[in-house]
């Protein structure tokens, strides 16, 4: 069996798989080692193990012992990418994990998978084994060239012809002008399962790919015999999921791939972000929820190898390791956001954990503490984790302190501001089309139903009120619906930015006909239903749709209002917590012995962040009534 020598320094060597040209049935290759910053050209692969069963044998030259060839146990999906791979003449450097990197030596390990995001970014393309063809998924390659209205090249994967992993249609048209109008309409259902089936394969949902093909600079997919550029699979799911035949979670490392600048080099991954947008897909370990990802984030290597080390070696149990996780993000780590050092708490909350059968682990789960492995059932569409994702700064000005106790490893403590007590609550709001498409009103529909009660709630809410009149409240509540146009996600910055252009005052006086209607038994007359049709109104009610899916309308004891998790009760309580970029709502510890003051500080829960009218730049840190305030939460 094959014997690896040691890397002189693991944390800059690489190994590389010098695949050697075709000579009868074997496999045959040469494992070299050379210094990451001097490498030769090499491709890097990107694949999935399979199972971790390794029962093929690969034959291996060694460079150190010239001569000899010995046997390397390798996975079959590997086996299989490595026949396909092999030239007819010339060899081919590659890098694979399974082969490069010794599984057998834990502190190589670390210091090569904390090099990965290097790896990835120097080598000349990826390589994505995505398996052996079948007829229907060489249906599915052949769609990708009938869209852009292109002949199908059966072009073989192992020819180093750069025509062959070129995008033809390398432009800067648009999706839409790129295919045909009305290619999509045209598709039989046989077609639109051929590559839904594509787009299921198993490369598509596993974690540790998504660094891979998000730092690449050029990427080519091989099925069987069968190679499509990067370019075009991105830009063909692209046009799938603007008509509903694909759902995010199949394009989203497509979609991570576009954060780089127009040069090609990193920008940089925001790890909040990156964190929740991969919530869906699979990875064997749990700590790899987080570790797979490290390579994405600006972290130099040697700081990734301490977070790597500290991380898996440290924590056994992965309660504790999310634990440590979390802190991270919350200390003076770098990880830690510089403009929104409490923007994890966005990501945890009650509606973010477990569920209570989930092996016990709510009872002892931290109400501060992501879980990442847990894909959220109930979410504001596009906006990965909650109003934290926003131009806000609820607590400007504020400084940002927080204070984790050996002692009591399950609590943070954080100063901030007590605003009010939760006093009603109302029906979360369900959006009938999610994706914010071509809406359409309907006051039979739970949705308008719910809609209308808050704007109820609202209107007595105004007759109570002796300063504000009518038209303050119904303007504050239209902003309410669409979070002040505040949600601003990477996916669709600039449309967001456009909206904030669309004058408020045509979705308020759509509103305002709409509740008339709705509130009676007459029909919707055709003016009605033209404005509400109008381009305006619709990039209003797809803006609601992002905001409200999933949360509730709520009224505090001081008479201000917003919108708030689902789980928020009567009694709660809202904060802002320093550093936090929006107020948060939090709930008194009724399993804790501590619940009542202790030294000044209560102990909380937290429930998850929210919208409050007439807080979220800063104005509640101006009042003089509202008193810094120590608050724990567990």
């Amino acid at each position: 069996m094959y014997q690896y020598t040691p890397l002189i320094d693991p944390a800059s060597d690489i190994r590389l798989v010098r695949l050697l040209p075709k000579k009868g049935q074997d496999v045959t290759c040469k494992i070299i080692h050379v210094p990451l910053a001097n490498a030769p050209a090499y491709e890097a692969v990107s694949y999935t193990w399979g199972t971790n069963v390794q029962d093929h044998e690969l034959q291996c030259l060694d460079e150190y012992n010239e001569g000899e060839i010995r046997s390397l146990a390798i996975t079959a999906n590997l086996m299989a990418a490595l026949q396909r791979f092999q030239l007819d003449e010339e060899p081919r450097n590659l890098w694979i994990d399974q082969i490069s990197i010794n599984q057998s030596d834990d502190r190589e390990k670390v210091h090569q998978i904390c090099m990965m995001g290097h790896i990835y970014e120097r080598c000349s393309r990826v390589v994505i084994w995505l398996g052996e063809e079948t007829d229907q998924l060489k249906r599915a390659v052949q769609l990708h060239y009938e869209a852009f209205n292109e002949p199908f090249s059966e072009t073989p994967v192992n020819s180093h012809d750069s025509n062959a992993t070129q995008d033809i249609r390398q432009t800067t048209l648009s999706i839409e002008d790129s295919f045909r109008s009305d290619w999509w309409n045209d598709l039989s259902d046989q077609d639109i399962h051929a590559f839904n089936s594509y787009y299921s394969l198993p490369w598509f949902n596993r974690l540790w790919v998504v660094q891979e093909a998000a730092l690449s600079l050029e990427a080519i997919f091989v099925c069987g015999s069968y190679v499509l550029p990067w370019r075009r699979v991105e830009r063909f799911s692209d046009g799938a999921l603007r008509s509903k035949l694909l759902s995010n979670s199949n394009v989203i490392t497509m979609r991570l791939q576009r954060e780089r600048s127009n040069e090609g080099h990193r920008v940089g991954f925001r790890p909040l972000f990156v964190l929740e947008t991969t919530r869906q897909f699979q990875c064997s370990d749990d700590r790899d929820r987080f570790l797979a990802l490290l390579g994405l984030f600006e972290t130099e290597v040697m700081r990734m190898v301490d977070i790597y080390l500290h991380f898996w070696s440290g924590f056994q149990d992965y309660r504790d390791f999310f634990i440590r996780g979390a802190l991270a993000f919350l200390g003076g780590d770098a990880l830690r956001p510089p403009d929104n050092p409490l923007g994890i708490l966005s990501s945890a909350g009650t509606r973010n954990k477990r569920p209570p059968d989930a092996n016990d682990l709510e009872a002892s789960w931290p109400s501060w503490v992501p879980d990442w492995n847990h894909e959220v059932t109930i979410s504001r569409p596009q906006i990965p984790y909650g109003f934290s994702e926003t131009d806000f700064a609820a607590t400007a000005g504020s400084n940002f302190q927080t204070v984790w106790q050996p002692e009591n490893p399950d609590e943070i403590r954080l100063d901030g501001k007590r605003i009010s007590r939760v006093k009603l609550i109302f029906a979360p709001y369900v959006a009938q089309n999610v994706d914010g498409r071509r809406p359409r009103i309907n006051r039979h529909h739970e949705g308008q139903k719910v809609l209308l009660e808050w704007h109820c709630a609202l209107q007595v809410l105004a007759s109570r009120s002796e300063d504000i009149g009518m038209e303050e409240f119904e303007e504050a509540f239209a902003k309410m619906l669409i979070v002040d146009c505040g949600m601003i996600t990477s996916f669709e910055t600039q449309t967001f930015k456009d909206q904030r252009n669309v004058p408020l005052g045509l979705f308020i006086a759509s509103l305002k006909i709409l509740w008339e209607v709705a509130s009676s038994s007459m029909s919707e007359p055709t003016m009605l239903q033209a404005l509400l049709d109008s381009p305006l109104f619709i990039s209003y009610y797809q803006l609601l749709n992002k905001a409200c899916h999933g949360q509730r309308f709520f009224i505090l004891d001081d008479g201000s209002f917003g919108l708030c998790p689902p789980e928020t009760q009567q009694g709660d309580f809202v904060f802002l917590l320093f550093g936090g970029k929006v107020p948060f709502v939090l709930r008194k510890n009724p399993r804790s012995k501590n619940s009542a003051e202790r030294d000044g500080i209560c102990e909380y829960n937290l429930i998850g962040d929210c919208y409050i009218d007439g807080i979220m730049h800063g104005e509640a840190m101006k009042r003089l009534d509202l008193q810094d305030e120590l608050v724990d939460i567990w």
